[in-house]
């Protein structure tokens, strides 16, 4: 890590992890903090760029994509996220917070995702770091 800054760190994560994706594709500002952390596991590296600093040299790297009225991405994907979008139509369509039955295991989360979606891409600890992220007032 000493021999490497944060910008270009920052140009690794967009040239592995950001592809053009069209009109009609978007990542918003949530979506890219989870692609970043998700790119930084993965590599085993710590978060040595703050959040202010990672957005400015993101928008200075993509600007032409950035809306800032939307705080979005226009026009850019990344192979990670379809399955990430997936779960969270699944959470969002199918999921009832209930205070009545307020636990419900991981794993019994992962294979109803399996079987609504007949996806099989999604480790548990993947969950748990999807829900930890998009919905931080889950009791993990």
């Amino acid at each position: 890590m000493k021999n490497i800054t944060q910008e270009l760190l920052t140009g690794m994560f967009v040239g592995e992890y950001i592809v053009s994706g069209g009109t009609n594709v978007q990542i918003t500002w949530k979506s890219m903090l989870y692609l970043w952390k998700h790119f930084l596991d993965s590599r085993g590296l710590p978060n040595v760029v703050e959040k202010t600093k990672l957005r400015t040299t993101l928008i200075s790297l993509l600007g032409v994509h950035y809306v800032e009225s939307d705080d979005c991405f226009v026009g850019i994907s990344s192979k990670y996220l379809p399955t990430v979008q997936k779960f969270l139509q699944f959470w969002n369509e199918t999921i009832v917070m209930d205070d009545t039955e307020p636990e419900i295991e991981i794993g019994e989360i992962a294979t109803l995702f399996r079987q609504w979606s007949d996806l099989r891409l999604l480790t548990e600890t993947q969950i748990v770091n999807i829900l930890t992220h998009f919905f931080p007032e889950l009791e993990i």
